[in-house]
Formats: C-alpha cells, sequence, structure tokens
C-alpha cells in the first residue's frame, strides 16, 4: 500500500466523527477570538483611580465602624437591664427603665398611678397596653405588691373570720363563742413557736421557718414577707394575718458606720457585692449621715434600697 494510500486513510472520518470534529474545531475558534477581544479591551475605568478607590474605602470603613459600635453597644444595653422585685405601685420611672421597659411604658405605668390607678396583684400590669407581652411575662415573676396597695378583701379583717368562724360552728351557736375560741392577735416579731402554733394554718414546720426568717430580717416589717418562707402562700397568708399583729418599732437595724462587710452580708436582702460597696464608700468618705447616702451605689437602685432601708440606721 503506497504512502498516500495511507494518510488518506488515516484522516477518512465518518459523517459523525465529521460533524464532531467541526464543532470542536469551532468552539476552539470562538475561545481563541475571545480571548483576543479581551486582551486588547480598554481598561477598566475605575483602574486606578484615587476618588473612586477613596469612596469604596470610606465605604467599608464605614461598615466595620458601625458593626464595632453595634457590638460594643449590644453588651452595654444587655448589661444595664436590671431584674429585680419590685412594687409597680411605687417603682421610679428611672428604676421602671432599669428594668427594660422602653420610656414609654415606664411613663404610661407612671400616669397610670397618677390617675388614681394602683396595682393590687401582678396581672393588673396587664392593664397598661403599652405593655408588650414579652415585657409582661418577663416581669410578673418580680411583681411584690406591698400589702398596703391590696384591696380591703385580699386579707380578711378580724370581724369577717369571727363571722366565718360561728357559720362553721353551726346556726345554733353564739357569735360569742367563736369570738371566745379564737386566740389573741400575736405579735409576729415576738411570738414563739409556742404562740404561732396555736394560730390555725401554722403548724411547728412553719412556726419555725417563720422564726428563723425573722431572726434572718432582724424582724418583719410587713405581713408579705411570710411569703418569702418557702411553700407559704397567698392563701395561708389570707388564712393566718387576721391572727397577727405587727409592731415595726422591734425591728433590729444595722448600723452603717459600724457594720463590716460580713455583718452587712448576713442580711437576706444584701448581697456580697452590695455589702462591699457600702463599706468602700464608708472607707472612702468617711462616716455616714443619713441612710439615703448609700444611693449613691450604682448597685442600690430604688427596688433594692426601698427593701432594705427599714433595717438600716446611722449613728455617728
Amino acid at each position: 500500500m503506497s504512502l498516500k494510500k495511507r494518510i488518506n486513510d488515516f484522516f477518512e472520518f465518518y459523517p459523525s466523527e465529521k460533524k464532531g470534529v467541526f464543532f470542536l474545531a469551532g468552539l476552539m475558534a470562538f475561545w481563541v477570538l475571545g480571548l483576543y477581544i479581551y486582551q486588547r479591551m480598554p481598561a477598566n475605568a475605575t483602574h486606578g483611580d484615587p476618588e473612586f478607590e477613596a469612596a469604596v474605602l470610606e465605604y467599608y470603613q464605614g461598615l466595620d465602624a458601625q458593626a464595632a459600635q453595634s457590638s460594643a453597644e449590644a453588651p452595654s444595653n444587655r448589661a444595664s437591664v436590671q431584674l429585680f422585685l419590685f412594687d409597680p405601685n411605687v417603682l421610679s420611672f428611672d428604676s421602671l427603665k432599669l428594668l427594660g421597659l422602653p420610656e414609654r411604658t415606664a411613663r404610661a405605668i407612671v400616669n397610670y398611678r397618677a390617675s388614681g390607678g394602683t396595682f393590687r396583684n401582678p396581672d393588673d400590669l396587664a392593664k397598661i397596653y403599652v405593655l408588650s407581652e414579652e415585657d409582661f411575662m418577663r416581669l410578673k415573676p418580680y411583681v411584690e405588691i406591698s400589702l398596703a396597695d391590696r384591696t380591703a378583701t385580699t386579707l380578711p379583717d378580724r370581724e369577717k373570720v369571727v363571722t366565718e368562724a360561728a357559720k362553721e360552728k353551726g346556726a345554733g351557736e353564739e357569735r360569742q363563742s367563736a369570738m371566745y375560741d379564737m386566740p389573741e392577735l400575736v405579735e409576729l416579731n415576738l411570738a414563739d413557736t409556742s404562740d404561732l402554733v396555736a394560730i390555725r394554718g401554722i403548724g411547728p414546720f412553719f412556726a419555725r421557718k417563720i422564726i428563723e426568717r425573722r431572726d434572718a430580717l432582724g424582724g418583719f416589717r410587713d405581713y408579705t414577707q411570710l411569703k418569702e418562707i418557702y411553700r407559704f402562700d397567698d392563701e395561708k397568708l389570707e388564712m393566718v394575718a387576721p391572727y397577727l399583729s405587727l409592731d415595726t418599732s422591734l425591728v433590729h437595724r444595722i448600723d452603717l458606720n459600724k457594720a463590716d462587710i460580713d455583718r452587712l452580708k448576713r442580711h437576706p436582702y444584701i448581697t456580697f457585692k452590695i455589702a462591699n460597696s457600702i463599706v468602700q464608700m464608708r472607707n472612702a468618705h468617711g462616716s455616714f449621715r443619713r441612710v439615703e447616702d448609700i444611693q449613691r451605689s450604682y448597685l442600690i437602685n430604688d427596688s433594692i434600697f426601698g427593701r432594705i432601708k427599714p433595717y438600716l440606721i446611722v449613728h455617728e
């Protein structure tokens, strides 16, 4: 076979093979042409333009600054929110904001009180229409309404208890008999366990816990403090309160100018940080002239001060 014949046989293609070769050749030609055109295109007008590059740099620097500011402010805002027990009937505007409430909501609560409104239970906070459901659910567990702000029917008076006792004894019994059967009023800040167990609803367990709590506090200043005792709920408070008296002059108070950190922090309402802050202020500025001076500490807000003030005194 001649060389020419061999060459012709080598380059001979079937029709389908010829189509594939033409397609591949066209694709390669298109790619070469595109590369040629791209290399001869004018440079981007913005490339090397100082003004354009400066504008881009300024834009990205602005984004970085905003991100840094947001990350710096977020923890600060979270840290400024404090959750503590509070009475919405007396808490100040600034302290309401410390709870994380918007200024509009805090102002609405203050205006509601100014117009004669009273919160008698935690659910009454829902009366504030600008208070979001999220804030309501967040704050509800911390609401502590003082006894004075409750309605007269919240704790039954002694007369009512006498009437109920007479009913329990039956229509044939004299009302005076029911009065005779009732124990005398028991002074909460002086009673011993035998006095307390004589009250219906207080057994040996609660009598012991009441005295332990009284000793820790230095005395009770409000009946509602009994609810700080485990399992002493509203129902039990309503049951026993008519049989109790409360002399707040018997409350033992701590001298701010003599007490050390250990003495202060033993009180249930005073944390170590607050005790340390009080002592540090005294060391730095000298003796306190009045109890209100401790409010200079950023740790002591209106609610905390309201709770601990009855247990503090200043002797120069």
